[in-house]
């Protein structure tokens, strides 16, 4: 699903299933995005975790994903 999809999907007031992540590991946003989420929350302001664990390359778009 992507944005403008979801966009669609909460003004017609249906359902979106998604998942709220506080891992700074990029595999685990992956692997949510292949379950089949409707969209996913990467939390690095309540996570575990100072700035030495963050860095651009832990925040990332999954725009498509093949399931």
């Amino acid at each position: 699903m992507n944005g403008r999809e979801l966009k669609q999907k909460l003004k017609a007031h249906k359902i979106s299933i998604g998942a709220w992540s506080t891992s700074y590991d990029t595999t685990i946003a992956v692997m949510l995005a292949r379950v089949g989420f409707d969209w996913v929350i990467i939390d690095q302001e309540h996570a575990p975790y100072n700035c030495a664990h963050t860095s651009s390359t832990s925040l990332l778009r999954i725009s498509e994903c093949e399931t």
